[in-house]
């Protein structure tokens, strides 16, 4: 019988909130600028302990009033025309009002002789005979409630990349651009902050840049409306623009009569290192004699004599290629190939002073081939004078040769000439 009374007085109170009319705000949500915080009513009429026990539910409380503003601004909010239960009460001890989020007891806006306890009213509503003004009532009669739910959780912030090259995750070949997006599902994001390497904060209102090979790093964050501070979050990256560098190194003996780095003894090594580094080397590549490019791994083994051209070049792991390096050497074996000539006396006869290594007028260095000495030259009347490969002066090439030396070019050695001797 009681709950059926209980029920008729229910659909007389929803009657009379249809007949003046159900607030605007039933349904919606509303963040108060002031605190950041959301506030809503309840789904339907209720107590005020089912009331309080849904906002609890929902993660907050009955609105908890702590100021004339925030007075002002739900009255604003969700009017005047109806009652709604607030989050205040005494039932613990009467005339000791407690507010339910626990926060101080520090404002009233009670209405003329209110709060007066009649029958025992221990339960707080907000709007009761005049706007805004609170009245103590019994906990059975049935309202909205205004729940309020505190923004205690700080947006979330991501970063993204607008513009680049992104080869690998955080390692650009480019400079890059980036965005940055904040996100708070209560108050809103009131601003976001980012810094570049280190540099002062600034607030983030667009799109930025980030240039310049080398190991970056952004820090951003964001701040919603209820004071909320993001944790610090660091994006590090890299920006590698530049292509790694190698080397190719011949591990071999030049036989003894080689005067140029690019003869060797067979067999030798051929070791290729490259260095990189902000992202580091990838892969070698090299080529030889026109063959297809292969991965370099190991040191590459050659014993066969000939004449050798490898092609190679590193790539770092930013996908940066080094320009093609060249270089071109010769193998020989002294065993099967016949050595192409002297390069000094001593390569000939020379013990019997009758031989000596003959080459051609400039090529003081190059090869030659062992020539008997002449023992006598033709008379002149006057010197041819040439210059000899061993920087002194000859009346001609015979009298040089007589000596055992090559002439580097016609002329004295004390002028200036286009050969230098040796």
């Amino acid at each position: 019988m009681r709950q059926k009374k209980r029920t008729i007085v229910n659909l007389l109170g929803f009657l009379l909130l249809f007949l003046i009319g159900v607030p605007v705000a039933h349904g919606q949500s509303y963040i108060n600028p002031a605190n950041g915080h959301l506030y809503y009513l309840t789904p339907s009429t209720m107590t005020a302990n089912d009331a309080r026990d849904y906002a609890w539910g929902e993660g907050g409380y009955l609105t908890c009033i702590n100021d004339q503003d925030e007075q002002d601004w739900l009255v604003a909010t969700f009017g005047s025309s109806a009652k709604y239960w607030i989050g205040a009460s005494d039932e613990l001890q009467e005339g000791t009002w407690l507010w339910d989020s626990g926060e101080p007891w520090s404002f009233t806006a009670w209405c003329p002789g209110e709060p007066n306890n009649w029958s025992n009213e221990d339960y707080a509503v907000l709007n009761w005979r005049s706007s805004g003004c609170w009245n103590d009532w019994h906990e059975y009669h049935t309202n909205y409630g205004i729940v309020e739910i505190p923004d205690t959780t700080p947006p979330v912030t991501t970063i993204h990349v607008e513009r680049g090259n992104e080869v690998l995750p955080g390692i650009f070949n480019t400079d890059a651009s980036f965005s940055l997006e904040a996100t708070d599902d209560q108050s809103g994001v009131m601003v976001t902050w980012y810094s570049i390497d280190g540099e002062p904060e600034l607030e983030y209102v667009g799109i930025f840049d980030v240039t310049g090979s080398d190991k970056h790093y952004v820090e951003y964050y964001s701040v919603d409306w209820a004071g909320n501070v993001e944790p610090v979050n660091t994006y590090r990256f890299i920006i590698d623009k530049d292509p790694p560098v190698s080397e190719l190194k011949i591990t071999g003996e030049p036989p003894d009569r080689a005067t140029d780095n690019d003869v060797y003894l067979v067999p030798v090594w051929l070791v290729i290192k490259a260095e990189d580094e902000l992202t580091g080397v990838d892969r070698i590549m090299y080529a030889i004699n026109g063959e297809e490019y292969e991965v370099y791994e190991d040191p590459i083994y050659l014993d066969e004599p000939g004449d050798y051209g490898v092609i190679y070049y590193a790539v770092d792991v930013a996908e940066n290629v080094e320009p093609a390096n060249k270089v071109a050497f010769t193998l020989i074996d002294l065993q099967i190939t016949p050595p192409p000539g002297c390069l000094t006396n001593k390569d000939c006869n020379d013990a019997k002073e009758n031989e000596y290594c003959k080459k051609k007028e400039g090529d003081c260095q190059g090869y030659g081939e062992c020539t008997p000495r002449p023992t006598m030259c033709p008379y002149y009347w006057y010197c041819r004078t040439v210059c000899g490969c061993d920087g002194r002066d000859y009346c001609d090439a015979c009298t040089a040769a007589m000596a055992g030396v090559n002439v580097a070019y016609q002329g004295s050695c004390s002028d200036p000439g286009p050969v230098s001797v040796q």
